[in-house]
C-alpha cells in the first residue's frame, strides 16, 4: 500500500505525471496549485482533518470515501521561497511529525536534469522522502 503524502506546486500539468511516477510507494492523496488554498487545506489535512478535499480536484482523497492524512508534504521547486516557508510554518503548528520535503533547481541539476523533468524530480523526491524514514 503506497505511503499517503501531498503535494504544492504551481505546474498542475507536471503533477499529475509526477504523481504516476511516485507509485507505488507514495500515493498524492491532496494536491494544492497555489498558496491560499495549501495554506487552509494542508495544515488542516496534516493535522488529521479528514474532511479537507482537495479544492484543486488533484489527489486520490477527491471523491474518496476513505481519505487518508499525509505522512509527509512534497513542495515543488517552482514554489517561492516565502511561500514554502509560509506553509512549511503552518503545517509545524498543526502537525509537527509531518515532513515537508521540497527540491530546489540545484537538486534536479545535481540528480542529472536539465528542466522540470518528471522523472528525475521523482527520483529526487523519493531519495529526500527515504533519508526521512518515509
Amino acid at each position: 500500500m503506497p505511503t499517503p503524502i501531498a503535494s504544492f506546486g504551481n505546474n498542475s500539468a507536471l503533477g499529475g505525471e509526477i504523481n504516476e511516477k511516485l507509485l507505488p510507494e507514495y500515493e498524492i492523496v491532496h494536491a494544492s496549485v497555489d498558496l491560499a488554498s495549501a495554506l487552509k487545506e494542508l495544515p488542516a489535512l496534516a493535522g488529521g482533518d479528514l474532511s479537507v478535499t482537495p479544492s484543486s480536484g488533484f489527489g486520490t482523497n477527491a471523491g474518496s470515501s476513505s481519505p487518508q492524512a499525509p505522512k509527509a508534504i512534497i513542495i515543488g521547486g517552482t514554489v517561492p521561497a516565502d511561500e514554502t516557508a509560509q506553509l512549511t510554518a503552518a503545517v509545524a503548528a498543526a502537525a509537527p511529525g509531518v515532513k515537508i520535503i521540497t527540491i530546489s533547481r540545484e537538486d534536479i541539476v545535481a540528480a542529472g536534469g536539465s528542466g522540470p523533468d518528471p522523472g528525475v524530480i521523482v527520483s529526487v523526491f523519493k531519495k529526500k522522502l527515504a533519508d526521512e524514514g518515509i
